[in-house]
């Protein structure tokens, strides 16, 4: 069964690249369709990489208000 479906991959591919060069620039074009989209997604981790840390920096920040926030308030308090 498998061997039927191998055959039968190995006879379409040979008539869709009937030559060594043919298949040679298929599978230049496939390496260049891939790198690129290995750039793409590099590049979408590393943009969504920079929103985390923003929005990690904003809570640091925010967190950092709300302390001397209720620092203030408790030695108001006190006083």
């Amino acid at each position: 069964m498998e061997n039927d479906e191998t055959r039968s991959q190995l006879e379409h591919l040979r008539r869709q690249y009937p030559s060594p060069e043919a298949a040679l620039k298929a599978q230049e074009q496939a390496v260049r369709e891939v790198k690129a989209k290995i750039a793409a997604v590099e590049k979408k981790r590393a943009e969504i990489q920079e929103a985390i840390d923003k929005k990690v920096k904003e809570r640091d920040l925010e967190l950092k208000v709300l302390e001397k926030y209720r620092e203030v308030k408790a030695s108001e308090v006190l006083s």
